[in-house]
């Protein structure tokens, strides 16, 4: 035993390709948020087994970079926040979703010391392609929920188990995410293509916006690319060239399958009414235009306008977690919503005014460093479109946005180790 860890340690773990495959299987099961294997306070996940897997590959790693005395004295500083609003407003289970992050940073930031950018797409690209098909076979083996939606959409979502947990709004809007990701191969056309058949199959906003971030990203840079090199054809050979002709190819194909499914199921529910009967680009365009008048919007809006009288309650916040029990004491019998869906009402409900500034001033950060570049790194583009979507969707605790955090931080770490060897 004593000889194989030895091996273990200086050979397998340490190599690069292996810890690569570890945080690629880490981050699939970060996604697939609806396997839950048992209920301890919280539900444990897939993700918890794999990071719980992960712990002693971590100890085995030779010592690595420090992970910086500033993020420990951040987290000691909200876990003693949260600790003392538990004392006074009750425990919440989020605290083991809170450390289960916390970790998740450290063990992330330990297997990727010398990962670089390319790396990081690698293992980003991996999972979207694996994700939207799982998300598509899902769809597949529930299609009659999706048939059902298709034929009269007026439900505003289909209604059927998914693979990101929490509803068609998370499936769509992270996928939607994650085309940025597919930016820098051929493929992205029919990866955008799907993306968007998924948020209109679901009727999803928080999807077709993700979908038109990515959309208004690409075309800007693109634009810029093509401003400067004077061309606006820009695959280098043959090769990429059909290659970008196929993709274009069957993303007008997967249109085309979508736009004749939906006609197929309005035509079997009103072959008398098809025009009178709502189709799912109309009723998109509806939900987009009328906020404030619809479910999913007003259960929002119903939230947030108690978050006034809560802050002023409290203006020092009321523990991690705790945040959403405060405002569904306000209206108990009609907000029964888990999350604030909104992360920056969410850091000032749970850590007051001071962790709304703190969370408001790594944000500006961010896009102070990212602006003159336009957020060029995929993985900068879909943090930024995160911190977006966040005003209307998400949690604090989404342990893929927290990996993708690590990856940008790690990434940048690692180019400015590289760039300072060049110097020396």
């Amino acid at each position: 035993m004593q000889s194989v860890l030895p091996l273990l340690k200086n050979n397998f773990i340490q190599s690069k390709k292996v810890r690569l495959v570890f945080i690629t299987i880490f981050l699939l099961s970060a996604c697939i948020q609806n396997i839950v294997l048992f209920e301890i306070g919280a539900s444990f996940k897939l993700v918890h087994l794999v990071g719980i897997l992960l712990f002693p590959v971590t100890l085995l790693l030779k010592p690595a970079r420090s992970i910086g005395k500033c993020w420990w004295l951040a987290v000691g500083t909200f876990t003693v926040y949260t600790v003392l609003a538990y004392l006074r407003f009750g425990f919440n289970s989020w605290l083991l979703n809170g450390t289960f992050c916390v970790y998740t940073v450290w063990c992330v930031w330990k297997l990727s010391e010398d990962f670089g950018k390319q790396d990081w797409l690698t293992i980003f690209r991996i999972t979207a392609v694996v994700m939207i098909l799982l998300v598509f076979a899902n769809m597949c083996l529930q299609f009659e929920a999706i048939w059902r939606f298709m034929q009269d959409p007026g439900s505003y979502h289909p209604v059927y188990e998914t693979v990101f947990g929490g509803g068609p709004n998370l499936d769509a809007s992270w996928i939607g995410l994650f085309c940025f990701a597919m930016v820098g191969t051929v493929w992205w056309r029919p990866y955008f293509a799907s993306s968007v058949v998924i948020s209109l199959l679901t009727g999803s906003r928080a999807g077709f916006l993700a979908n038109g971030a990515f959309a208004v990203w690409l075309f800007v840079h693109w634009f810029i690319r093509i401003w400067r090199e004077k061309s606006i054809f820009t695959a280098s050979n043959r090769h990429d060239r059909v290659m970008s002709l196929l993709s274009i190819i069957l993303s007008i194909c997967i249109f085309g399958v979508y736009v004749a499914a939906q006609g197929g199921a309005r035509h079997e529910l009103h072959p008398e009414e098809q025009i009178a009967t709502p189709d799912l680009f109309d009723n998109l365009t509806d939900r987009m235009t009328s906020i404030g008048d619809e479910p999913g919007s007003q259960g929002r809006l119903n939230m947030w306008q108690y978050i006034p009288a809560a802050v002023s309650q409290n203006p020092l916040g009321y523990g991690l977690g705790n945040g959403i029990e405060i405002i569904r004491s306000y209206d108990a019998d009609t907000i029964s919503e888990g999350n604030i869906h909104n992360i920056y009402f969410q850091a000032l409900l749970d850590y007051g005014i001071a962790g709304l500034v703190v969370l408001l001033i790594a944000v500006a950060l961010f896009i102070k460093k990212e602006l003159p570049t336009l957020a060029a790194w995929p993985i900068s583009a879909f943090i930024l479109c995160y911190l977006c979507l966040g005003l209307i969707q998400y949690r604090m605790l989404e342990v893929p946005a927290w990996i993708a955090v690590t990856a940008y931080v790690s990434a940048n770490r690692v180019e400015r180790a590289k760039e300072a060897r060049a110097k020396t």
